[in-house]
């Protein structure tokens, strides 16, 4: 734990801190930032967290200095085969669109194809920008990204998913069903007229879901965007952070 204070000291001088500055932003005064860079007290674990976000780090790297380098030749096969199963998700959805398309076509059933449109190329480009940021990011050293309100713009990337998911949600569900009665017509060779789906929850909603729908339609490589944002903004040393903590504790 005597490293603490050299790790507090290491990451305000490289942001260019000075102890007032810290000490302003934790609300002590500048003599409890010296004694905790020198060792005379320690910071508790309150404390310790509200540092960790002002240096935009976990509190592994507070406490046990900066972390080791990971094996380069293990992150590189992952990092492959996470692109491979990216291309094979890319692949299967083209074949189900095309297969949708091809549906709507020729019975004038749009269910499957909006369910794609709205629900399954997002996900897969939210997939495909995650792992292109990834890549992109273990190629640049993966650098810490020294932004202030990168943890709020992570809840609002979360936000305006569920935001859409919610939405849509009903939407989702009453095309599946209908897809579903299209296909159990379709295997015992019944007739199924067009689809015309008779959900109903108000205007407002119904306008709102329909531009959502079609936004999703014509520019769901967007969604790439948000999966970049969700790679760059996400905090993949929680399970680590709870173990430093829980280390700390004892």
């Amino acid at each position: 734990m005597a490293k603490i204070g050299k790790n507090i000291k290491r990451l305000r001088i490289s942001n260019e801190m000075s102890q007032d500055n810290l000490a302003e932003k934790l609300f002590v005064s500048r003599q409890t930032i010296s004694n905790y860079e020198t060792g005379k007290t320690t910071p508790d674990i309150e404390m310790i967290i509200r540092i960790g976000e002002i240096f935009n780090t976990d509190v592994n790297e507070l406490i046990y200095g900066p972390p080791v380098v990971e094996d380069k030749k293990r992150e590189r096969i992952f990092l492959l085969f996470q692109a491979g199963i990216c291309l094979l998700t890319i692949g299967v959805a083209y074949s189900l669109d095309l297969a949708a398309t091809d549906l709507a076509m020729k019975f004038f059933i749009v269910g499957p194809l909006l369910l794609i449109d709205s629900l399954m190329w997002p996900a897969v480009f939210i997939f495909a920008g995650f792992t292109i940021m990834k890549i992109f990011y273990t190629l640049i050293g993966g650098k810490k990204i020294r932004w202030t309100h990168i943890r709020k713009t992570r809840h609002l990337i979360i936000l305006a998913l569920i935001i859409y998911s919610i939405i849509l949600l009903p939407f989702w569900l009453d095309l599946f069903k209908a897809t579903f009665t299209f296909l159990m017509s379709y295997i015992s060779s019944r007739d199924f007229g067009p689809y015309g789906s008779s959900l109903d929850l108000g205007a407002t909603w119904n306008r709102i879901a329909q531009r959502l729908l079609l936004f999703a339609s014509s520019y769901s490589p967007l969604f790439s965007i948000v999966g970049g944002g969700l790679m760059l903004t996400g905090n993949n040393t929680k399970e680590h952070k709870n173990i430093a903590l829980t280390t700390y504790k004892k």
